[in-house]
This record gives structure tokens, sequence and C-alpha cells, in this order.
């Protein structure tokens, strides 16, 4: 729904627009905590799988109380929301694009999206080089995917439907690379957190071997991904100059 608004972001009064996303913003990060959480189990089980090693069933226990944690969090927020009255902002919203429906500039939403191509394409260049970019570059595949999702297509609507469906791919990719950062972050958390010896040598083991692979698997998966990028360029150049509505 935030791309469908990004969208909106010349046509619409922004300070309705940002109202709404600051508060879906907030149940959205609560979500996206359970599921990095939820990722990480199936990368701790293989290791886990050894009924003798201490170190990872206190490993999984750990994991398993920051993940309850986090969906009472997520509960919470979302309580708030309610409370809040986030459904009647959104009925409300709803109800002034369906009147300001008839004014819309297919110009302003042509412009909106062009700029959702270009920072997508301006991300990807800075991946190239730096590895902390692999993140943003989720972010801006996500924004140019759904926002080409969002729009309707008079010309070439099975051309745009590839490229969502390629864009999802390169998400894919990108998220098993950062889904191991993830794995890598949770590591030295506990190894920070942990006060037996044996248990901390046995996670700093695993963190020395994170840190050797990861840089490697990002680098791969962000050159994967620019390299799909490039050969869609001229796809995304017809896309641009079309009149989307």
């Amino acid at each position: 729904m935030d791309v469908r608004l990004q969208l909106l972001n010349d046509v619409l009064p922004r300070r309705d627009t940002s109202k709404i996303l600051k508060k879906l913003d907030c149940v959205r990060s609560r979500a996206g905590r359970v599921r990095d959480l939820d990722v990480l189990r199936p990368l701790l089980t293989p290791e886990c799988e050894r009924p003798a090693d201490d170190a990872n069933e206190w490993l999984l226990h750990r994991l398993d109380q920051q993940r309850n944690q986090a969906a009472r969090d997520l509960m919470d927020q979302c309580r708030k929301a309610i409370s809040h009255n986030l459904t009647q902002h959104l009925k409300e919203f709803r109800r002034l694009i369906q009147q300001q429906s008839h004014r819309f500039d297919p110009g302003a939403i042509h412009r909106s999206f062009r700029l959702l191509i270009s920072q997508l394409f301006s991300t990807a260049k800075r991946a190239r080089t730096d590895l902390q970019q692999l993140h943003p570059l989720r972010k801006a595949l996500r924004n140019a995917r759904y926002a080409i999702e969002a729009i309707h297509w008079d010309e070439c609507p099975s051309t745009a439907r590839r490229v969502t469906m390629k864009l999802a791919m390169f998400q894919d990719v990108l998220g098993a690379a950062n889904d191991q950062a993830g794995l890598l972050a949770f590591f030295k958390d506990s190894d920070n957190s942990c006060a037996f010896p044996a248990r901390r040598q046995r996670i700093a083991l695993q963190v020395q071997q994170l840190e050797q692979l990861n840089p490697k698997a990002a680098q791969a998966a962000i050159h994967h991904v620019c390299q799909g990028l490039a050969e869609l360029t001229p796809v995304f150049t017809m896309l641009v100059q079309q009149r989307p509505r």
C-alpha cells in the first residue's frame, strides 16, 4: 500500500499520505522483525540437530524467546494502531481518493513512477561497490515491483507482468543473502549475551565462519541482480516511456 501512496505523492495532500504511511510503517517494522526471526530458525536447525550441542540448544531457546517477544510487540502495535483509529483513517483516505480520482493527473503518477525506477538503478549502481546497499537495493526492487503491479498498462501488460516476476526473483536472491546477514547479527548478539565459555567458543566459531562467507555471498547476489537489471534496461525504458494510468 505504501508504494501505491508514493505513486500518488503529487496528487493527494502530503499531510494525509504521511500520516497513513507513518502508522503503517510502525506495524510493518514489527511484522518484519517477526518474519526475520522466523527465517532464522530453519537456518539454525541443521546445525542444531546435534543433540549433544549445548550451545545450539541454547541458541534455539534464545531465538524462540526473541520471536515470542517480537510477536507480542507486533500485537501491541496493531492494537495501538486500531485504538488510534487507523481503520477509520484508511476509510477516510479511501473516500478522499474516490472523491479526487476524477482530478488525478496521469502525468503526476508517471513522474512518481519514473522516480522509483530511477532510484532502483541508482541504488544498484552504488551496490556494485558497497555491500551495505544490499538492503536498500531490496527495498528499491520491492518499490519498483509493486509500482508496476499497481499501474494499469494498456500497451504492454504481458511485458509488465514478466518484469514483476523478474523483480520478485531478484528480491529472493538478495533476501537469501540478507537472511545470512541476520543470522550473523544473531550470533554476535548471542555471543555478547552468553556467560558460559564453552558456548561462547562454539558461537564465536560460527561468527568467524559467517564473517568469511557472507561478504562473498552478498557480492555474488548483488552482481547477479545488477546484471539482471542491466539486461532489463530496454524494457524499463519502454515502460517509463508509456503513459500509465
